[in-house]
This record gives structure tokens, sequence and C-alpha cells, in this order.
């Protein structure tokens, strides 16, 4: 069994709702955690739909202007912080 974060499949939806992690489900493919968040109900919004994304990666730490966890998927390293961060809180160079 695999682990999948489970986001909002409707890309404006999500983008208005900043973009939040619903939940971790855990299944064998991407389509049945898709499923299993539907069958769940994760999120307020079920007709928008659910994208799971494989919970391997490391995930952003940098805060949100909303005082929460970003928690993308990292691929930078932020060597001020020492932490794993998103390209929307990597540094920039100035």
């Amino acid at each position: 069994m695999r682990k999948w974060r489970i986001y909002y499949g409707l890309r404006e939806y999500a983008r208005e709702a900043a973009d939040p992690m619903l939940g971790i489900v855990e299944a064998e493919s991407k389509e049945a955690a898709e499923l299993q968040a539907g069958r769940r109900g994760l999120g307020n919004v079920p007709s928008a739909g659910y994208w799971a994304v494989e919970d391997s990666a490391p995930r952003c730490i940098a805060y949100r202007d909303d005082g929460h966890i970003c928690q993308r998927p990292a691929t930078v390293l932020d060597q001020r912080s020492g932490g794993m961060v998103c390209p929307t809180h990597a540094p920039r160079d100035s």
C-alpha cells in the first residue's frame, strides 16, 4: 500500500481555496486513492473532484500568508532555513 496526498481536482477551485491538502489516504494506485477520497468525502466541495499525489517527495516547510505550512512538493533546499521548500517559497537571488 502506498500513501497519497489528496487535493482538489478542479484547479480553479483549488487556487481559490489556497490549494489545501485535504488528507492522506493509502491505496495501491492513483485512481484508487482518488476514489477513496471521494468515498470519505474529503474537503467541503466533492464536486471539485480529487487529485492524488504520491507521498514520496519531501514537502515544503515554509509558512503561507495564512499562517499554515505550505506542504506542496518541495524541490529546492533553502540554505537559510536548512529545509526543503517549493518553487513558490524558494529564496530569490538578490
